[in-house]
């Protein structure tokens, strides 16, 4: 163990009214931390602190403090306040976790929310993670003293002010004052909690409700709302900071703070402090703000400010017993090294100075969030007609700390407003994250992974910076820079659905030859094939029309289901010898899904298409619905237009858009969407409209439907009947289940379908199939044994309550014959079950049936074991047995009666007929054996 003791001027007799312990990490290449031991004591009180406390290190050493003769440093905080300050340097034995605890007796007497509090150790603890994959930390800094007294009946503020030098996030939770580790203190209640429910003496919020005790996870605001009766109360809670790591969270520790609140009688009215509203500035913009408070009473003030800003270059003038009202200015100059993703707490305190009474204080916090500049994109320059050269210079950039660029893009322009709160790139304006790459990387080719870029396309890029964690956080995000590419090969410029059925359906498909074309190299006249296949893109594609020399197609294949499926096409150009000179990019159908609701119906659309279908110049797409003209309820009429920019492709419909009132239950609504797009090409037409298929729904059913009724097997037979209507080679087994629908009105008229469900041995049941009509046939190989159940599904997807649970069971069966002839006829020349696919076809009974083992055992006539048999103990396991009247030792047994016992495994549920023993004879005849 390694320490020293830092100390300075006198010290007098206390009693503990708060402390923490700290730790600040001297030197990154070994495990020496600086612990700070702070505490608060009453300057009345004649119990001296630290006179019989342990500082405990966590890794089985400790420190055993004696404080006679005034050997913790103290100075005076307020009136009636010390704060002693220990310092020790120790250094940890390895990198792990470790508990620095202090643990001193006693706690003050009379401590109204815990029992016996003068034989009531006090102890607080600090969390230290020592990790090399979490680098250097420091715990969390507590700035802000906890010495305020409380009032009743009147509001109670502290926040301790946490700072934490690496930037890591904290987090303030709740947790109750300790005697020693895991050990509570006796009978602990929290202060608004100190008497029995209801009890008057407990106070009430300023509003007459019951009091309440928040502490704010985020802030570190502790409120008290409010203190109901005179008295001293102890209240915990810790600190806890996480640094993010390859974008996860870890805890690094915590500090636990346990603190005394005084609670006076008085009618001092407390001070008001005005601070500005939160704020967020872009590094190297400087901070002038003017902070003021009032006193209702005219009360004169103390006036101070506390956080990390102030090891940064930041200043406050406060002050002390200044007049009211009284203020101050707050001056920072930021610089590029505070950016951070935490904003910067100031915490300002003002105290009134009550002559002869009770001093009440007002907190506030300020958060101030230093973001950085955005950069600038230097140049765009294409590279052929499918990609771009992106191109940053890192010396143009004031942050030189930052280490990532993000590049972001999107097809065509669009206006994202500034807002100093908002860094890196907000969601909903179409930008899709191309890349993030060190600052020396630069220029880079952006070819979309490989896949290509869009031929006519505009894109525009935006870069982030990104900062090093700790302290983390993002660039504004920069002005965007376009560039549109060359387009020498076809554009598709529509791809709409005209008809929409499961067979027959229709596709328009319309494209323009490249206006980048250069007809001295590609020379007209132009034709054209078109392909489609299935899906947004790629996929397997089919020749739609070859050699056309017109731009425009209706696609009217017989088996286009636009009704269900999504198409893409290209188009692939040929130049006036015929020969193959480039192909389009794909472009694919609108794809429109709803998502019903109990009151709406949600519909998303989308499309894979080389043109952008949120532009600012047509951002608007067209939504159409049936039930809106009365004449004609089938028609489509326009209801909405949606900008597709700012609120993306989804529209939900209430009924109030088309004017028709609320939506109806049992009325089917139809839509078809019309998207507007556009290449941002001044060479293209635009907008670019496309219809999606016509898609229809209900409105949600929460209403579940009714089980079945009468749910049996329509196929249950007799095993006799089984076994006889079987032929040995037959192993395939069906079960026929059978149902009636519940026609009770309370059950709905919107069936849907059934579901079945199957389980081998009735515990874990599984969905096998669904039926629409009242009946299900369930096919098995080698087995028709099971449990199932059906329930109901509406047009909603609600399940009824399972039905009935029927079962049915395998049939076992296994026959051996009564002789053995050896004569070379090839009949009965072994013993055994009739065999499958067998010649002539032998009788239904003599199949085995659901067999998984056999036991052999043959005697001859004296009782003497001359052979015997198991199928589970053979290499290759065989029921059939296929005896040959040969002994155990391979010699030919002798003609005569034998007797044997057969023992059969039947894959069967019924634990009862799984096994069955059977005894019979054999007689072997023709051997040229003597032996018996």
């Amino acid at each position: 163990m390694a320490f020293s003791l830092l100390l300075s001027e006198h010290a007098l007799a206390t009693h503990i009214r708060a402390g923490e312990i700290t730790a600040r990490r001297i030197d990154p290449q070994s495990f020496t931390y600086e612990i700070t031991l702070k505490g608060y004591a009453d300057t009345d009180s004649q119990v001296i602190f630290g006179s019989n406390g342990t500082l405990d290190f966590g890794d089985g050493t400790s420190l055993v403090i004696n404080n006679d003769g005034d050997k913790i440093p103290r100075s005076r905080l307020s009136e009636d306040t010390w704060v002693y300050e220990l310092k020790v340097r120790h250094t940890f034995p390895s990198a792990r976790t470790y508990i620095v605890s202090f643990r001193e007796f006693y706690r003050n007497e009379n401590v109204l929310n815990m029992d016996n509090s003068v034989n009531m150790p006090f102890y607080i603890e600090t969390v230290i993670v020592i990790d090399p994959f979490i680098g250097v930390n420091n715990t969390p800094q507590l700035l802000v003293p906890p010495v305020d007294k409380a009032a009743v009946g009147k509001l109670y503020l502290h926040n301790p002010g946490a700072y934490d030098i690496d930037g890591d996030s904290l987090s303030y939770r709740l947790v109750i004052c300790r005697q020693d580790r895991n050990a509570p203190v006796a009978n602990y209640r929290f202060p608004h909690e100190t008497f029995p429910p209801g009890d008057p003496r407990n106070g009430t919020t300023l509003t007459g409700e019951p009091p309440t005790l928040t502490l704010d996870e985020f802030t570190g605001d502790l409120v008290w709302n409010t203190p109901g009766t005179r008295g001293e109360y102890n209240v915990a809670f810790v600190v806890e900071e996480w640094r993010k790591i390859q974008g996860k969270f870890y805890s690094l520790g915590y500090v636990t703070r346990d603190m005394q609140i005084i609670v006076e009688d008085t009618d001092n009215e407390p001070p008001v402090l005005e601070i500005p509203e939160d704020i967020c500035v872009v590094a190297g913009q400087r901070i002038e703000e003017v902070i003021r408070v009032t006193d209702p009473d005219g009360d004169n003030v103390d006036l101070f400010a506390y956080g990390g800003v102030f090891n940064l270059g930041a200043t406050f003038e406060g002050g002390t017993n200044m007049t009211t009202p009284a203020q101050s200015t707050f001056s920072w100059q930021t610089e590029c090294i505070d950016v951070r993703t935490q904003p910067y707490q100031v915490v300002f305190r003002a105290r009134d100075l009550r002559g002869g009474g009770v001093s009440l204080t007002d907190i506030k916090t300020w958060n101030i969030t230093v973001v950085a500049p955005p950069p600038v994109v230097e140049s765009l320059e294409p590279v052929g007609s499918r990609a771009v050269e992106v191109n940053f210079d890192r010396s143009s950039y004031a942050c030189s700390q930052a280490q990532f660029m993000q590049v972001w893009r999107r097809e065509g322009s669009a206006n994202v407003p500034l807002d100093t709160c908002i860094t890196g790139m907000p969601p909903g304006y179409g930008y899709e994250l191309v890349d993030v790459r060190a600052f020396n990387r630069f220029p880079f080719v952006d070819d979309a992974g490989g896949a290509g870029l869009k031929p006519g396309a505009t894109y525009c890029y935006r870069f982030v910076a990104v900062f090093p964690e700790p302290n983390g956080g993002e660039s504004l995000r920069s002005e965007e820079m376009c560039i549109t590419l060359p387009a020498k090969v076809p554009l598709i410029t529509n791809v709409s659905i005209e008809e929409t059925a499961e067979t027959g359906g229709e596709i328009l498909v319309r494209w323009m030859p490249g206006p980048d074309i250069d007809a001295a190299e590609v020379v007209p006249p132009y034709s054209y094939d078109l392909y489609r296949a299935e899906g947004y893109q790629a996929g397997s594609y089919t020749l739609v029309a070859d050699n056309i020399s017109d731009t425009v197609f209706i696609d009217q294949s017989s088996d286009l289901n636009t009704k269900d499926q999504v198409y893409n096409y290209y188009v692939m150009l040929h130049d006036a010898s015929g020969t193959a000179v480039d192909s389009s990019s794909t472009a694919s159908t609108v794809r429109l899904d709803p998502v019903p609701g109990v009151d709406n119906i949600t519909i998303q659309w989308q499309a894979q298409v080389p043109w952008s279908n949120a532009v600012e110049a047509y951002p608007l797409h067209d939504i159409y619905r049936n039930q809106v003209d009365p004449a004609d309820p089938d028609r489509l009429v326009l209801i909405a237009r949606v900008d597709a920019v700012r609120s993306g492709f989804s529209y939900t419909d209430t009924g109030a858009d088309a004017g028709t009132g609320p939506l109806v239950d049992d009325v089917e609504y139809c839509y078809v969407v019309i998207t507007s797009g556009s290449y941002s090409n001044p060479q293209v037409p635009e907008p670019l409209l496309n219809k999606s298929q016509r898609i229809c729904s209900f409105l949600k059913d929460e209403v579940p439907p009714c089980p079945p009724l009468e749910f049996e097997l329509s196929s249950l037979t007799s095993c006799e009947e089984v076994i006889q209507s079987t032929a040995c080679g037959d192993n395939m087994f069906e079960n026929v289940l059978e149902w009636q629908a519940n026609t009770d009105a309370v059950c709905g008229d919107d069936l849907s379908h059934w579901q079945v469900y199957y389980s081998y041995d009735g515990s874990a049941f599984e969905v096998i199939g669904t039926s629409t009509t009242n009946r299900f046939v369930h096919v098995m190989e080698d087995n028709m044994a099971g449990f199932y159940y059906i329930r109901a599904v509406d047009r909603s997807g609600n399940l009824s309550d399972s039905s009935n649970v029927v079962m049915r069971d395998n049939c076992p069966n296994y026959w051996l014959p009564n002789v053995i002839t050896r004569n070379g006829d090839g009949l009965n020349e072994e013993l055994r079950p009739a065999l499958p696919n067998q010649l002539p076809p032998p009788p239904p009974e003599h199949c085995p049936r659901f067999v998984e083992s056999v036991k052999f055992t043959v005697y001859n006539r004296w009782g003497k074991e001359v052979y015997n048999y198991a199928s589970a103990e053979r290499a290759e396991p065989d029921i059939y047995i296929r005896w040959k009247g040969i002994g155990s030792n391979g010699e030919m047994l002798s003609n005569g009666t034998y007797y044997y016992v057969v023992e059969v495994t039947y894959r069967v549920l019924d634990p009862d007929k799984r096994q069955q023993k059977t005894k019979g004879w054999v007689y072997i005849v023709d051997s040229s054996s003597d032996t018996q």
